[in-house]
């Protein structure tokens, strides 16, 4: 966990029922300013509950949240901010684009809404556009974009007026699997340059493991282990943990992973040593199977 001198997002243990079900219980967690943290878990473990709490969009049965030094949420003290008024940005699973806006107007409604000057929503719309990729987009109308140009849309939509923190809610679940791998890549290149603080929601391990500085995995409203993706796949604290991580294939976080042309024999899982084939090169990687059923299959996880 971040120092929480550090921090830029600190949730102390939050709590959340529906009626007699905990959907989050005793969650604690500091996220640094420009970390990717991503909570991991399956459908119902409270992974999205938490994310709406720290957007202001669930009202905590316990606990405080607390955004860039300032508390936006303490249920002993009685505050619940709007979410307006937490300085995030929230990049949602269904994209949630005014159909009848154009790509420059659903990305400067935010500006608008907080009255800035004509001069200043141009400028930083066409600068989160040309961030994303789509300048030359701002006139077309919402309708008429891919799945993936709406989704750069909705992210554009979420930076443009420079919050503190970005959450995302599953948001490449609605992409096909060539175009989620895309947005993948992409997202983190955004997040890198960017250096905003990131909290990302979803149930896919390899994305999860790929994308993210931390992961969060959650079971049942509990945090299972919370840790670097070498330290999630690698050192499974429990059964939980080890089941999930078994269905993906870690990668490095940039999203590119190497296959070796010709595994050496002695790559071994979780083992540190120097790859000899063509591909690679000689130089220090990481060794581990593919899957259980290949273990002399090898990906160096070090770019190349």
């Amino acid at each position: 966990m971040s120092a929480h001198g550090d921090a830029m997002v600190e949730i102390d243990h939050l709590g959340k029922h529906f009626g007699s079900e905990a959907a989050v219980q005793d969650f604690s967690l500091a996220v640094a300013a420009g970390e990717f943290v991503t909570l991991l878990g399956p459908s119902g473990c409270g992974k999205t509950t938490t994310l709406r709490c720290i957007a202001g969009l669930e009202r905590p049965d316990a606990g405080d949240i607390r955004i860039d030094g300032k508390t936006v949420t303490s249920v002993k003290r009685a505050i619940n901010r709007n979410p307006e008024h937490r300085n995030i940005g929230m990049v949602f699973q269904s994209y949630a684009l005014w159909p009848h806006m154009t790509v420059f107007d659903n990305v400067a409604y935010g500006l608008r809404v907080r009255r800035a000057p004509g001069s200043v929503v141009r400028e930083r719309t066409m600068r989160a556009l040309e961030l994303v990729g789509l300048p030359d987009m701002a006139g077309r109308y919402a309708t008429k974009l891919s799945g993936g140009q709406r989704q750069r849309v909705a992210l554009a939509r979420a930076i443009v007026y420079e919050p503190k923190v970005v959450l995302f809610d599953e948001p490449l679940s609605n992409l096909d699997a060539k175009l989620r791998e895309q947005m993948r890549i992409e997202l983190v290149r955004l997040q890198k340059e960017v250096g905003i603080t990131s909290i990302y929601v979803t149930h896919d391990q390899s994305e999860a493991l790929i994308m993210s500085d931390r992961v969060v995995v959650m079971n049942k409203g509990v945090i299972q282990q919370i840790g670097d993706p070498h330290s999630i796949y690698a050192r499974p604290v429990n059964a939980f943990v080890a089941a999930a991580k078994d269905t993906a294939k870690l990668k490095s976080r940039s999203g590119i992973s190497r296959r070796c042309a010709s595994p050496s024999p002695a790559a071994t899982v979780f083992r540190r040593g120097r790859c000899s084939c063509s591909a690679c090169g000689p130089k220090t990687s990481w060794f581990m199977p593919a899957s259980r059923t290949a273990p002399m299959q090898a990906i160096c996880l070090k770019e190349k």
